[in-house]
């Protein structure tokens, strides 16, 4: 779904369900964040890819920005209030996979 604000929509989400369950909040701004990514491309001064990066062991990264030269942006949308180094998994694997 490429419509955030309708895929809470139809899936019957509220402000108070979203606000209380990370899971929804964060696929809805994940969802926000790619699009808008996508919507921005089109002013790039030359042509980038918009990628999802996931491993075989299931390592995920969000968003992954492939430039005109070829070499790769690695993004994470995170909604919770703190982080760690887990939350980087997926780029260090993205840079692994790819040099």
């Amino acid at each position: 779904m490429s419509d955030s604000g309708l895929a809470a929509h139809l899936v019957g989400a509220d402000t108070a369900g979203i606000a209380s369950d990370s899971r929804e909040r964060g696929a809805l701004i994940e969802a926000f964040v790619a699009m808008e990514l996508v919507k921005q491309s089109g002013w790039a001064k030359s042509r980038v890819a918009i990628h999802h990066y996931r491993s075989a062991p299931g390592t995920e990264v969000d968003i992954v920005i492939e430039r005109a030269d070829r070499r790769l942006v690695g993004i994470e949308v995170k909604t919770a209030a703190t982080i760690d180094s887990r939350d980087a998994n997926g780029l260090r694997s993205l840079a692994d996979a790819t040099g």
